[in-house]
């Protein structure tokens, strides 16, 4: 017999409830939007200039490419939830999105240093080798490091969903936070 016999509940949604205390929510709420439309915007414009301009496919412009591409996963991801609370008006996420939301922020949040450290190794090569240069980093070497990156992410995003689904809820489904992420899903479980 365990000595800490809860109920545990099927949780098939959650309640955003981080943004009650907004003062101005459509206001907030169109402030976020304007902002993920010009991250959007550039972001993509950043895409396109990079992949037309056949100058530009270089490792560091293909490095700078894969940051804008997590600018868009890492963005987006959290401000859905946000958009759909202030403007929308609907606390409600049901799981599976909820989790969708959880795997993209991680994903984002793990991918950004890794790119900014195959930046940062690009110009260690550029400065340390500038005559092995071109035969340090080739295209393959370098398609090869940004799906690295991207695995490695992708491992860590998986790890951190594996560990909130396989978490008890105890029909306290709130989450005191503006969208759903690992530590918020911990706090809701019933475990300490």
């Amino acid at each position: 017999m365990e000595p800490n016999n809860r109920t545990t509940y099927t949780v098939t949604e959650f309640f955003i409830t981080g943004l009650d205390e907004v003062q101005h929510p459509k206001l907030v709420g169109a402030a976020i939007l304007f902002v993920l439309f010009l991250i959007l915007i550039g972001s993509i414009t950043n895409i396109c200039v990079i992949a037309f301009n056949k100058p530009l496919h270089t490792p560091m412009y293909f490095f700078i490419c894969t940051l804008a591409m997590i600018d868009v996963v890492y963005t987006s991801s959290i401000s859905v939830t946000m958009l759909n609370v202030l403007l929308g008006e609907e606390r409600r996420v049901p799981y599976a999105p909820c989790m969708i939301q959880c795997f993209l922020f991680h994903l984002g949040s793990a991918m950004e240093p890794f790119t900014i450290a195959l930046m940062a190794y690009d110009r260690l090569i550029a400065i340390s080798y500038p005559l092995r240069y071109q035969t340090i980093l080739t295209n393959t070497n370098v398609c090869l490091l940004i799906t690295s990156t991207w695995a490695v992410g992708c491992i860590f995003s998986i790890l951190w969903i594996g560990l909130v689904n396989n978490l008890p809820f105890c029909g306290s489904n709130k989450l005191p936070y503006s969208f759903c992420e690992y530590a918020a899903l911990v706090r809701a479980a019933c475990v300490s």
